[in-house]
C-alpha cells in the first residue's frame, strides 16, 4: 500500500510541477511515482539518458519510482492497454490518494493521461480486469498542470517555499532538460521559467513566497473544517 500515487506521463513531469508537494510530503507518508513513458520524444536526451536520470532523481530523493516504459508521444493510440496496466497499479497498491496530470495541459500525453487515470479509479473498483488483485476505490483523485489554474475551479494551494531551493535541485538532476549543459529548446527554456513564474505567483496569492497548486474536480471533503484551512 502506499498514501500517494502519482502518474507522471515523462520523467520529470510530476517534479516539475509538483516537486515542492512531493518533498513535504515525502518525510511522513509513502509515495510512489509511476512514470508513464520513457520520454524519448523530448528535444534532449535519449532514452537512456531519461531512464538514468529519472533512476538518479529517486535515489536522491529516496522516492519510490517505476516506469511503465511506454513510447513518448503514443499514450493516445494505445488507450485501453494502458488503463488496465493503471487499474491493476491502483489495486495493488491500494492508494488513498492519487495524482494526475490536467486536462488542460497542452501535451497529448497529459491528456491522455488524465483521461485514462479517470477511468482507471473507476474501473479499479470494479470486477472488469480482475486478474491478480481484488477490486478497490480510491476516493481522492486530484490533478496537477503546468499552467496556473483560477482558485474557482477546486483548487488547493500548498506552501512549498521551505523546500523550494530543494525542488530546483530536484529539476537539475535532470540535466540533459534542465541542467546548465541542456541545449536550450523553446520547450526546455519556456516551460521551466512558466513553472517557476507560476510558482511564484501562487506562492503570492497565499501570501507566501511559493506554492504550487492541486485541482480537486469532485471538491474536497472533511469532518472538520480546520484540517483543510491555515490559520
Amino acid at each position: 500500500m502506499v498514501n500517494i500515487l502519482i502518474f507522471s506521463p515523462h520523467p520529470d513531469d510530476a517534479e516539475l510541477i509538483i516537486g515542492g508537494f512531493i518533498l513535504r510530503h515525502l518525510c511522513q507518508y509513502k509515495i510512489l511515482l509511476v512514470n508513464v513513458t520513457d520520454g524519448g520524444a523530448a528535444g534532449n536526451g535519449t532514452v537512456e539518458i531519461r531512464m538514468f536520470e529519472e533512476q538518479q532523481a529517486a535515489e536522491t530523493y529516496h522516492v519510490d519510482s517505476i516506469n511503465l516504459g511506454y513510447k513518448d508521444g503514443n499514450l493516445q493510440f494505445m488507450q485501453k492497454e494502458v488503463n488496465e496496466k493503471f487499474v491493476s497499479i491502483i489495486r495493488k497498491y491500494r492508494p488513498s490518494i492519487i495524482l494526475a496530470p490536467y486536462k488542460l495541459d497542452q501535451h497529448p500525453d497529459h491528456k491522455a493521461v488524465y483521461k485514462i487515470c479517470k477511468e482507471a479509479v473507476y474501473f479499479a473498483g470494479t470486477n472488469i480486469w480482475r486478474k491478480q488483485y481484488e477490486a478497490f476505490q480510491c476516493k481522492n483523485l486530484l490533478f496537477y498542470s503546468q499552467s496556473y489554474i483560477h482558485p474557482g475551479n477546486g483548487v488547493i494551494f500548498f506552501d512549498v517555499t521551505n523546500v523550494y531551493q530543494e525542488k530546483i535541485k530536484l529539476l537539475n538532476v535532470y540535466s540533459s532538460q534542465f541542467g546548465e549543459g541542456a541545449t536550450k529548446t523553446i520547450v526546455n527554456t519556456n516551460l521551466f521559467d512558466q513553472i517557476y513564474f507560476k510558482d511564484s505567483y501562487c506562492g503570492k496569492v497565499i501570501g507566501v513566497e511559493y506554492a504550487e497548486q492541486l485541482i480537486a474536480e469532485n471538491g474536497i471533503w472533511c469532518t472538520n473544517i480546520f484540517d483543510i484551512v491555515k490559520v
